[in-house]
């Protein structure tokens, strides 16, 4: 409920559903993580950002899209770079991770750098174009 909640825009009665979730099983890293959403939507993002730090704590981090808008909006960019390396090294090929630094070069305005990313995600995609979604969001930042 809590996703179809924040999906409809209704944003107190997702985190409320969350928090609900959250007591039945408070150890689910993907159940934290989801109830950064909602307060990412409201633009709370210090409050995002909290919640995201506690989710890491119970699970690998960068298993949604919109993480990396929290860390962005709060403009903790070493913050971010470092999670992603560590997460890198399990998994180094991840598009995921490769898109996220990319998005984090964006926004600090290292052109170059998010230019080399979206290099690797073309040869990634090939000739289906599979990373082009990430691709465009890297160049719109």
């Amino acid at each position: 409920m809590g996703t179809s909640f924040a999906r409809q825009g209704r944003l107190d009665e997702s985190i409320e559903e969350y928090l609900k979730a959250r007591e039945l099983d408070p150890l689910s890293s993907i159940i934290a993580r989801s109830v950064t959403l909602p307060h990412y939507l409201k633009r709370d993002y210090v409050r995002a950002l909290e919640l995201l730090r506690q989710a890491n704590e119970l699970g690998p981090p960068w298993t949604t899209t919109f993480e990396m808008g929290i860390y962005i909006q709060n403009r903790s960019f070493n913050e971010a770079l470092a999670e992603l390396e560590k997460a890198k090294r399990e998994r180094p090929s991840d598009p995921l991770l490769i898109y996220d630094t990319g998005m984090v070069y964006a926004a600090q305005g290292k052109r170059t750098e998010a230019l080399q990313i979206i290099k690797e995600l073309e040869e990634m995609s090939g000739a289906n174009l599979s990373q082009a979604h990430w691709i465009a969001k890297i160049c719109a930042t």
